[in-house]
This record gives structure tokens, C-alpha cells and sequence, in this order.
């Protein structure tokens, strides 16, 4: 196994990182300090009384009145619920087959006149056997899907 120097590889261009790594690291880097250094650097904040009777609030304390200091609780930024999952699910699969439905009454109202034609045909003895066994098969069709 052959062993290369640092400055070999550094020559060579292995282990640099690019321009645009480096831009993306960057930015990421400074999104993550940015985020957990707002909780850090919040100032305290201390409510008093005015003369009038008004709640005061600031983050510098009153020279001449007494003040009491606000200790403020973390929140989440984002105040979220819970999917209902199984609600989704019945919701995708009821609305999946509306479309099938349709379809499956339109086929129904197109092999309506089909069926009346050939049955004409069959009781003026004119059809053949081809359109026998086709008037079969549509009253089938017709009694499993409608």
C-alpha cells in the first residue's frame, strides 16, 4: 500500500472542496449559528406600572419605579397536529374510484341502445349467431357491472 503525502494530495486536488461546498457549508454553518444563538442572546425583559395605571414592558429596567422581571417560556415556532393518517387514507380511496364510477354508468347508458338493436334484431330473426352471442355477452356486462 502506498502512502501520499498531505501536500501530494493538496497538489493533486484531492480532499479540496469546491466553490460551491464551500458557499453551501458557509451558509449552512451560518443558518445553524444563527438559529441556536436567538435563544442565547434573548435579554431580559422587565414589566412595571406607569403613573396611569398601564402595564409597561421593556428590556431596560425603570429608573424610579419598582419592576418585576418577566421570565418569558420557550415556544415552539411552529405549532403543529398530528396527521390523521387512516382519515387520508379512507378519504384517497373513496375519491380514487369516483372516477371509475362514472365511467362504469357511461358504459352502462352506451350498452343500453346496443342491447335494445340487437334484441330487436333477434325477434325479427335477422341477426346470425355472431349477434346472438354479442347480445350475450352485453346483458352479461350488463348484469355484472350495472
Amino acid at each position: 500500500m502506498i502512502e501520499r503525502s498531505e501536500s501530494y494530495l493538496l497538489k493533486e486536488g484531492i480532499g479540496k472542496l469546491s466553490h460551491h461546498q464551500c458557499t453551501g457549508l458557509g451558509a449552512m454553518l451560518g443558518i445553524l449559528l444563527l438559529f441556536f444563538s436567538v435563544p442565547l442572546s434573548a435579554e431580559p425583559i422587565f414589566r412595571w406600572q406607569d403613573h396611569s395605571g398601564h402595564w409597561q414592558f421593556s428590556d431596560r429596567p425603570p429608573s424610579q419605579q419598582s419592576y418585576t422581571l418577566v421570565q418569558l417560556t420557550p415556544r415552539p415556532v411552529v405549532a403543529w397536529q398530528p396527521v390523521k393518517l387512516m382519515s387520508l387514507q379512507k378519504a384517497r380511496r373513496a375519491t380514487r374510484g369516483a372516477g371509475l364510477i362514472r365511467q362504469r354508468k357511461e358504459a352502462c347508458r352506451a350498452v343500453q341502445p346496443i342491447i335494445k338493436k340487437l334484441e330487436r334484431q333477434r325477434k325479427q330473426q335477422r341477426g346470425d349467431t355472431q349477434d346472438m352471442r354479442r347480445l350475450r355477452e352485453l346483458r352479461y356486462w350488463r348484469l355484472k357491472n350495472c
